[in-house]
């Protein structure tokens, strides 16, 4: 992910980019125990990531925050939670090969889940705040978590999606 991400702000300052959003994740600074609820940007990395996926998000965002300001170019990057809407191919599959998904632990578990358009509309806003003077000096070579901002038990939004998928 690092160098892909590293190509890709390489070819933004090669062809005179002047914007660049990146789609981060929430799970940067998530520690696979307290949630993220009302979580401000201003918590830090984790020191030690849960999984290679976690890590290598902090690591493509460092870059692209360390970017801002080059050449003109500006950078910031979104931190959507779990995201969810057409287009997800993650529990259709699982579903279509027989698979369940199953309850770990007391079931109790919270997430704030962002529909996809809503992570469209915060790349619009974030591009639109750049474009402004002093959209970019305040939101340049920031990070900003974006959710539905109506955190759920998981599975209760699990049985809701599988019963709109047609499953009971």
């Amino acid at each position: 992910m690092k160098s892909r991400t590293k190509n890709v702000i390489d070819a933004c300052l090669t062809c005179k980019v002047k914007r660049l959003i990146y789609t981060s994740s929430s799970i940067v600074v998530f520690d696979g125990v307290n949630g993220l609820f009302n979580v401000d940007e201003s918590k830090p990395f984790l020191d030690k990531f849960p999984d290679a996926y976690a890590q290598s998000k902090a690591e493509a965002e460092k870059l692209v925050t360390k970017a801002n300001g080059r050449y003109e170019l500006l950078t910031c990057s979104i931190r959507p939670s779990t995201i969810f809407g057409p287009g997800d191919i993650i529990i259709p599959f699982l579903l279509s090969h027989g698979r369940t998904m199953f309850i770990i632990g007391n079931g109790k578990n919270f997430d704030d889940f962002i529909y996809v358009e809503n992570v469209v509309h915060g790349h619009i806003c974030a591009e639109k705040t750049l474009l402004t003077k002093d959209g970019a000096k305040i939101s340049g070579g920031k990070a900003y978590f974006i959710t539905n901002m109506e955190p759920m038990n998981m599975w209760d939004f699990m049985y809701m999606l599988l019963e709109e998928l047609g499953y009971k």
